[in-house]
This record gives structure tokens, sequence and C-alpha cells, in this order.
């Protein structure tokens, strides 16, 4: 998952997930710039790609796996590797992906 996101958002150092049993949440720390920042203060784009990043990391998954305008708050140079991944998901695990978009920048290749 963290090559994924890596490849994706090339100034992510690190990311640490844990479960805080009291609330029953999951906090994220990610490390950006050699700051680390919590899921909370970081932009939509990267809390869309770490969305995504999971979805492709989970390997009990199946299914449909539905994703509205991937495009939103990513870097302009970033769609076309999440259309390869979002393929990926499709071709390499036999998953269904559906995906709605509304930019003429984002171009799914299958």
């Amino acid at each position: 998952m963290k090559r994924n996101i890596r490849s994706l958002i090339p100034s992510v150092e690190d990311l640490n997930v844990d479960l805080d049993e009291k609330r029953g949440t999951l906090d994220i720390r990610v490390r950006q710039n050699q700051a680390e920042f919590s899921s909370r203060i970081v932009s939509e784009g990267t809390l869309r790609v770490l969305a995504l990043c999971a979805i492709a990391a989970n390997p009990w998954a199946r299914g449909l796996v539905a994703f509205e305008e991937p495009e939103n708050g990513v870097h302009p140079r970033r769609p076309e590797l999440i259309a390869e991944l979002l393929a990926s998901l499709a071709i390499d695990q036999q998953r269904r992906v559906s995906v709605t978009i509304h930019s003429g920048c984002f171009a799914m290749r299958f």
C-alpha cells in the first residue's frame, strides 16, 4: 500500500495507522516533507488517494468498487496514475470498477 501511495503522492514519506479502542476509530498519521500530519488536516485529494490505495491493498475484497470523481482534489499530473490503479483493480484483481468523472483530464484505458 505504501508503494502505491508514494507513486501517487511522492511527498508522502510514511504512513501510520493506529486503532483508538476507546473511540473505535482509526487514527491515521501521514509524514510528508519531514513533518507529520493527522488525517484530519491533510488535503481531500490525499484522503481520496489513501482510500483508493486501501481498497487496492485489501486482499479479501471482492465485488464492486465505485469511485466518484477520483480527479477531485488531486494534483493535475495524478489522474493518469489513479486511472492505472483503478484499471489494475479491474484487470489484476478481477473486480468490477465503476467510476464517475466530471473532468476531461481523467482518461481510463482498458
